[in-house]
């Protein structure tokens, strides 16, 4: 069974790409593009970004430079890009979250994502808080009531963001969650799948192991439900009224002209698109499908992910 979703705004959501098209679209990249990712080489991230250059070289003609710039919670990606031209020639790809969390919680970090040009969406997170199914939890609330009752429960987390929402259950509801760091979110998960852990926090790569009943998502911690669990209640439900999963973006420097927003974007989204190419066949696999948002819709997303960040630190330093 796979779970997929394409959402178009601006953007024909398939189309066949031909030498006519990309003359139609009046834009073309002045000279080679340089696509910065701010992950370490493989990796499903990684991979995105590179079937993507690798698609857009083949179908469009450009000449797309992958360059990996990892560190600091993605730091070191985006103030390389922000001081780059702001003429196609440079973009990158980011998880937008984690970009916005790591730029309030660093004095001076050399980039404002609220200043750089929104492109598209490639695909989200589907962002839950697992456990093994035979622990006979069905939600958080189960958790809550197991940890009441005095059992120390551990939470994996990759990355201090779902640190600071373990803490805001810890606190809402009065019980002992024991945060454990781990390198990734496929070490979390594998935490949980060895017993190491009892809970951990994961960002979609869980979403097999659901559908073989080897795990449950207990809540979603998403701004909507889980596309795999539907019926895992949202974070509100517990009076957690953040969402911790995030958009990878496609971002440019500040001041990208229109017409090359609009190009990239309608590009992007076809090769994302495309049911034979290995971009598509990727999202389906590691990010329950292509999300495609454009426009001024994006930027209300951006603008949303920033307040939400705002005031989940605001309420974590209460």
């Amino acid at each position: 069974m796979i779970f997929k979703f394409l959402k178009a705004t601006g953007i024909a959501a398939a189309i066949a790409v031909t030498a006519p098209a990309q003359a139609e679209m009046g834009w073309t990249p002045p000279g080679p593009v340089n696509l910065l990712i701010p992950f370490g080489a493989g990796g499903s991230a990684d991979s995105m970004a590179r079937f993507l250059a690798t698609g857009l070289n083949e179908q469009y003609g450009w000449e797309i430079l992958p360059e990996n710039i990892p560190g600091q919670g993605g730091r070191l990606m985006a103030s390389s890009l922000a001081k780059l031209p702001a003429d196609g020639t440079a973009i990158a790809l980011a998880p937008l979250g984690e970009l916005i969390y790591t730029e309030l919680v660093t004095r001076d970090p050399g980039y404002s994502v609220a200043d750089m040009t929104m492109i598209t969406t490639l695909a989200g997170t589907q962002m839950g808080l697992i456990a093994r199914a035979d622990r006979g939890w069905n939600d958080l609330g189960d958790v809550i009531e197991t940890a009441r009752s005095g059992e120390k429960l551990s939470v994996a987390v990759p990355t201090q963001k779902l640190a600071d929402a373990t803490y805001l259950i810890s606190r809402e509801h009065d019980v002992d969650l024991t945060v454990v760091v781990t390198r990734g979110g496929q070490a979390a998960m594998s935490a949980v799948i060895a017993g190491d852990a009892d809970l951990a926090w994961a960002g979609g790569l869980q979403g097999g192991n659901v559908l073989n009943g080897q795990l449950v998502n207990l809540v979603s911690g998403e701004m909507d439900r889980l596309e795999v669990s539907p019926d895992a209640p949202l974070l509100s439900k517990y009076a957690i009224p953040y969402f911790f999963g995030t958009d990878f973006v496609i971002l440019a420097p500040e001041g990208l002209p229109d017409d090359a927003r609009a190009a990239l974007a309608e590009a992007i989204g076809a090769i994302a698109s495309d049911e034979d190419g290995n971009l598509h066949k990727l999202l389906i696999k590691s990010f329950a499908g292509a999300r495609l948002i454009t426009g001024k819709e994006l930027d209300d997303r951006r603008d949303a992910a920033i307040a939400n960040d705002l005031g989940l630190l605001s309420d974590v330093d209460s």
